[in-house]
């Protein structure tokens, strides 16, 4: 039985992890430009960084469920957790200390951190259109 979600690029109708982190900073990058022609560096600037956050957090979640499904113990387990646990600690106080000391834009900011769903609907129709 072929699972329904990969990280490799291979044929069928898997989703692809490594194409979803590709359209997803790909989409980074398009954004950050838009925002750079259209509004300046601030803006293009807190795309990027939340959109590196994001990314970020996508493959750190990909690391822990890999671990959390094919995981041999509790121990493994536990320490998955916890290092899922600290990736949510981390990126609340990068957002709080980007926007309290470095006045990051939030709009762009929030642009970045959700340009991920996109990544992952991308992936999901292409799948879906190969038929």
């Amino acid at each position: 039985m072929v699972d329904p979600v990969s990280d490799h690029d291979g044929g069928g109708r898997e989703i692809s992890i490594g194409r979803i982190e590709l359209f997803n900073l790909l989409l980074i990058a398009l954004a950050a430009l838009f925002a750079w022609l259209y509004k300046g560096a601030e803006l293009s600037l807190a795309i990027i960084f939340g959109g590196l956050l994001a990314a970020s957090s996508f493959r750190v979640l990909k690391v822990v469920a890999v671990r959390l499904l094919e995981g041999d113990g509790s121990k493994g387990r536990g320490f998955a957790a916890l290092i899922y646990w600290l990736k949510f600690m981390l990126i609340f106080a990068l957002v709080g200390i980007g926007i309290l000391f470095f006045k990051v834009n939030v709009g762009g900011l929030l642009i970045g951190l959700s340009l991920i769903v996109f990544a992952i609907i991308i992936e999901t129709l292409l799948q879906l259109l190969r038929g």
